[in-house]
Parts: structure tokens; C-alpha cells; sequence
């Protein structure tokens, strides 16, 4: 019996609304539900930067008050959030492994990123900036990262690869090793469902460009 009650009490939780969207989020590179999850991100584990695979924002939520289990099904699977402590140098290196290939590979959220799609690979960022304070990365300061372990599996994208060349790729690959790592118990759905709740409502996904092509 106690059972049974357990499981209406996770069904109900479930299926109660917990936040509304004014517009659609949609999934895809640039779509609202990957800055969403970005967003999410940063705001769960208090980090300057987040970056988000948009696979990992898997069905777009409607314009409707959305349920825990909707929110779920959005951002599904076991990955789990991790924090990285980076200096602004390994970072600079991560935004120019996203946006190495012609379509950049990820979402962020707390950084504007100025970039040449034409220029060489690994060679194309001309500017980054925090949208907290404005300022340009400075390469010995220390930035936290919020990722999830979904990123670490994601397919082209080597986190904190070095000694990368246009044609010949990355000479040092990317390890976990060289940085100081926090792991979380918190899912992707974990930290969107209560950074959307948290909002004023009902809640407009961010439309604003993170990463921006020079020409």
C-alpha cells in the first residue's frame, strides 16, 4: 500500500504545472531550448559560463504550462551537471574547438562570442566577452564552466583539446585531469525545471545570439 501511495505522489508531482512558456521552445542549434538549458545551467550550479550540446534539449516544450514530466521528457536522459574551474586561456580554447567546424557546435550561456566562420580553424574567435560584466576573458583568471556529462560523449567536440591545427585537429586531446571538477547529482531536467520555475511568468525563451559570425 505505502507503495502505491508512493507512486501516486510521484505521478501527481508529475503532472503538475510548474512553470509557462509564452512562446514555443524550440529544439535545434539556436533553438530557445538549448539556451534555456544553458541558462539552467549556470543558474543551478552558480557558474559564469555554460555550455550545452543541443542534443541535449531533445523535445521543444509548447507554448502552455508545462508539467515536471514534460520538462523531463525535454531534457531526458542520465547525464548529470558538472562544474569546471578553467582559466580564460582553456576557455578561449573551448570556444574555438565550438566553433571549429562550419555549424558551431554548442550553445552558451554567459558569453558573447565574436567570430570569423571564415577565418582558419581553431583560429576564429576574435572576441569574447561576459554578459555579467562586459568584460573581454582575461586568460590567467579563473572561470567556473557548467557542462553536463552528456557534452564529455558528444560526437566532434573535444573538451579543452590543445595544439589544434586546421587539417591535422588536435595534437593534446582534451582531459578532465588538467582542470579541478565538481561533480553534481543534478540532472539537465533537475536544474530546467527549477530554473523555469524560478522565472517570472509565464516565461519567454531567450532569443538573444550568443555566438556571433563576423561576416
Amino acid at each position: 500500500a505505502s507503495t502505491g501511495r508512493a507512486r501516486e505522489r510521484a505521478e501527481t508531482r508529475a503532472a503538475a504545472v510548474v512553470a509557462t512558456l509564452r512562446l514555443p521552445a524550440e529544439t535545434g542549434p539556436g533553438g530557445g531550448l538549448a539556451r534555456l538549458l544553458a541558462d539552467a545551467y549556470r543558474n543551478d550550479l552558480r557558474a559564469d559560463v555554460a555550455v550545452v550540446l543541443p542534443a541535449e534539449a531533445t523535445t521543444r516544450l509548447a507554448a502552455h504550462g508545462l508539467t515536471a514530466a514534460e520538462i523531463q521528457t525535454a531534457a531526458t536522459g542520465d547525464a548529470t551537471l558538472l562544474s569546471i574551474q578553467m582559466v580564460g586561456k582553456d576557455l578561449a580554447e573551448l570556444l574555438e574547438n565550438a566553433v571549429a567546424r562550419a555549424t558551431p557546435c554548442c550553445e552558451f550561456s554567459g558569453i558573447r562570442v565574436e567570430y570569423d566562420p571564415k577565418g582558419k580553424a581553431w583560429d576564429r574567435v576574435r572576441r569574447a566577452r561576459l554578459t555579467s560584466s562586459g568584460k573581454e576573458l582575461e586568460p590567467k583568471r579563473t572561470y567556473l564552466v557548467a557542462l553536463s556529462t552528456r557534452l564529455l560523449e558528444g560526437d566532434g567536440f573535444s573538451l579543452g583539446s590543445t595544439d589544434c591545427q586546421p587539417v591535422t585537429g588536435c595534437r593534446t586531446p582534451g582531459q578532465l585531469s588538467r582542470w579541478i571538477v565538481e561533480r553534481s547529482s543534478r540532472s539537465p531536467a533537475d536544474a530546467l525545471r527549477d530554473y523555469l520555475r524560478n522565472l517570472r511568468q509565464p516565461v519567454t525563451p531567450p532569443d538573444d545570439r550568443r555566438l556571433l559570425p563576423t561576416r
